[in-house]
C-alpha cells in the first residue's frame, strides 16, 4: 500500500488493523527471512495457511496501568479475538488487588509493583504492564479464549517461582480474567453460566441447569487494625439476610440496617465524638467490646422494624493471627486478657450461645496454630462456618491439606491470591469435595467490574464477601447480583430457597428462622 502511495487513505488503514495485517505480514517475512526459507513462496503458503481461524481465537493481548477504587495504581488487560472477520476486543480483565497479611515465607501470591518512588509512591505497575504485553500475551495468541484450562496453563508455565513475583500475580490474574471474559463473549453466553461450563468441565462433571445464589456478606462495623487504638480486637462485623425470601428483599433488608446505622451512631455517641468511617465503608463506633458493637446493630435492626436471628444474620473477622503470640500459644483478645490455644474454643463457644445468629467466624485462630484451627473446628462446625483466610492464602497446597485434616469448614477465596481463575477453580473444587463453604471476596482495592458475583454463582459459592455498602465498585456487586436473579427466575434455572446461608441445620433449633420470620415449632427437620 506504501508503494501505491494509499497509506494517506484512511480506510486502507482502518482495513490493515481491522485484519492486524501490519503485524501478521511483518511476522511473517522477519521468521522466513530468519528461517532462510529456500523457497519463500512454499514458507508464505505454510504459513498463512496456518493463519485461518475461528471466532474466538485470540489475536492481540495488551494490558495498560489504570486506577482502581482507592485510586492506587492496578492492572487491565483487553484480549482481542478473531471474529467474523474482524479482530476486536472481546474481553477485559482487571484484578482488585492488595498487599497480602501472608505470614512471611508462605507461598501466596504476590502482586509486582514498580517501586519508584516518584510514580505513585512506588506503587506503578508499569512492570506489571510489561510482562503482560511482552511474555504473557504472545504466549495466547492463537490460542481460543474458550480454553480457559488451556490458556491459564500457559499463563502459570511462565513463571515458575511459587509466588509469581517475576511477571506478577497481578499481571497474571488481570490476564486470565479478561481470557475469562473473552471466552464467555466469543461463545455467547452470560459470564456466570460460562464458569459454571469451565469449571464443570474441569471437574468432569456435567454443567447444571440450575443454580443458587450466594448470599451477600456486607460489613458494617469494623475495628481491630481498622481502629488507630482502642476498640475490639476483631476486625470485623457483617450482615447476611435470611435466606427464605427473594434475593432482592433480602438485600432491601440489609441496605436498610446499614443506613439505619449512621443515625443511631450519631445520637448514641455524639456527646463523645461520634464515629468514623473505613475506607471500607463500614463503621467504627467508639464502643470496646464486640458484644457492645452487635447490641448495636441489634438496635440498627429494631430502628427498621427487623431483628437478628430472623431477618439479618451476622458474620464475625476475628483476624486472630494479628493478636496471637505463636511462643506463648496466647491469645491477647482484650486489653490486659489473654487467651491460651487451648482455652479459645470454649470462649468461642460462649460468644455462639450468647449470639446464635453468628453463622460464620473468620479466622478465628492464628494462621499458623493449625490444632487449635482443628479443635475450634470440631467442637463449632454444627453451629457456624469457621472460614480460613490467612490461613490458607487461597493457596491450593495448603486448601489440599486443611482439607484433608480438617482445619476449617470453610474457605474464604481471594483470585488476586490464588493466581489464575484456574487456581481459583481448584480451590473451590477441594472445599467442595468435603462439603465445606466457599466463599469468595473483593479486595479493598477493588474496581468497579461486578465479575467477583459472576464467578461466585458459577462456582456455586455459598457467599460473597463485599465490604461495606457504600461506594460504586461495591454497589456494582449487588446490582450485579440482582441482574443474575433476574436472568434465572426468567429460565427458572433458581433453586429456592434463593441461598443456601445460613442454614438452619447449623443453628440451635430453638433460634432457627423458619419461613416468614417465625420461630419453628417443632424439632428440627
Amino acid at each position: 500500500c506504501v508503494w501505491l502511495g494509499m497509506a494517506s487513505h484512511a480506510w486502507v488503514k482502518q482495513y490493515l488493523d481491522r485484519h492486524d495485517l501490519g503485524d501478521v505480514m511483518t511476522r511473517a517475512i522477519n521468521e522466513c527471512v530468519s528461517a532462510k526459507a529456500h523457497d519463500p513462496y512454499a514458507f508464505f503458503s505454510e504459513k498463512f495457511t496456518g493463519l485461518v481461524a475461528a471466532n474466538g481465537d485470540i489475536r492481540k493481548v495488551v494490558a495498560r496501568e489504570i486506577l482502581d477504587a482507592m485510586g492506587k495504581p492496578t492492572v487491565e488487560v483487553d484480549v482481542h479475538c478473531y471474529w467474523n472477520g474482524a479482530i476486536k476486543v472481546m474481553g477485559t480483565g482487571d484484578v482488585g488487588v492488595g498487599l497480602s497479611e501472608a505470614p512471611e515465607g508462605s507461598e501466596a501470591i504476590v502482586e509486582l509493583r514498580d517501586g519508584v518512588a516518584e510514580v505513585y509512591s512506588g506503587a506503578g505497575v508499569s512492570k506489571a504492564v510489561n510482562n503482560v504485553n511482552t511474555i504473557l500475551g504472545p504466549l495466547l495468541l492463537r490460542m481460543h479464549a474458550g480454553e480457559q484450562v488451556e490458556c491459564d496453563t500457559m499463563l502459570s508455565d511462565a513463571d515458575e517461582s511459587p509466588q509469581k513475583n517475576t511477571i506478577g500475580g497481578n499481571a497474571l490474574t488481570a490476564t486470565s480474567v479478561a481470557v475469562l471474559h473473552a471466552g464467555a463473549a466469543s461463545l455467547r453466553k452470560p459470564l456466570w453460566r460460562h464458569v459454571n461450563t469451565v469449571y464443570a468441565r474441569m471437574c468432569e462433571k456435567p454443567a447444571p441447569e440450575t443454580f443458587r445464589m450466594p448470599a451477600p456478606m456486607v460489613a458494617i462495623i469494623q475495628a481491630g487494625k481498622h481502629r488507630p487504638s482502642g476498640g475490639f480486637k476483631y476486625n470485623e462485623i457483617c450482615i447476611m439476610p435470611t435466606r427464605d425470601i427473594p434475593i432482592a428483599e433480602g438485600i432491601r433488608n440489609v441496605m436498610a440496617v446499614f443506613h439505619a446505622m449512621p443515625a443511631l451512631l450519631q445520637t448514641r455517641f455524639e456527646a463523645t465524638g461520634g464515629f468514623t468511617v473505613s475506607a471500607d465503608g463500614a463503621f467504627i463506633p467508639p464502643v470496646e467490646k464486640v458484644d457492645d458493637a452487635i447490641a448495636l446493630i441489634k438496635d440498627a435492626c429494631a430502628a427498621v422494624q427487623l431483628a437478628l436471628g430472623t431477618h439479618i444474620f451476622l458474620a464475625v473477622d476475628c483476624a486472630a493471627s494479628h493478636y496471637y503470640d505463636a511462643t506463648a500459644r496466647v491469645y491477647a483478645v482484650a486489653e490486659g486478657q489473654q487467651v491460651t490455644s487451648d482455652a479459645i474454643t470454649d470462649m468461642y463457644d460462649k460468644m455462639l450461645v450468647a449470639h446464635p445468629y453468628i453463622v460464620v467466624l473468620e479466622d478465628p485462630c492464628a494462621a499458623e496454630d493449625y490444632e487449635t484451627w482443628k479443635k475450634v473446628t470440631e467442637k463449632l462446625q454444627s453451629k457456624c462456618v469457621l472460614v480460613g483466610d490467612q490461613l490458607f492464602n487461597s493457596n491450593q497446597t495448603l486448601v489440599r491439606q486443611g482439607c484433608e485434616e480438617g482445619w476449617s469448614n470453610g474457605l474464604l477465596l481471594r483470585l488476586n491470591q490464588a493466581g489464575t481463575f484456574t487456581d481459583a477453580m481448584h480451590c473451590a473444587q477441594l472445599v467442595s469435595a468435603v462439603n465445606a463453604k466457599l466463599i469468595l471476596s473483593m479486595r479493598s482495592q477493588d474496581t468497579g467490574s461486578a465479575s467477583i458475583i459472576d464467578m461466585a454463582v458459577g462456582l456455586g459459592a455459598w457467599a460473597v464477601r463485599l465490604g461495606g455498602a457504600v461506594h460504586s465498585e461495591r454497589i456494582a456487586k449487588l446490582n450485579q447480583m440482582l441482574r443474575i436473579d433476574e436472568a434465572l427466575r426468567e429460565t427458572e434455572g433458581l433453586i429456592a430457597p434463593w441461598i443456601v446461608a445460613p442454614d438452619p441445620a447449623t443453628m440451635p433449633a430453638e433460634e432457627a428462622p423458619a419461613k416468614g420470620g417465625k420461630k419453628p415449632a417443632g424439632k428440627k427437620k
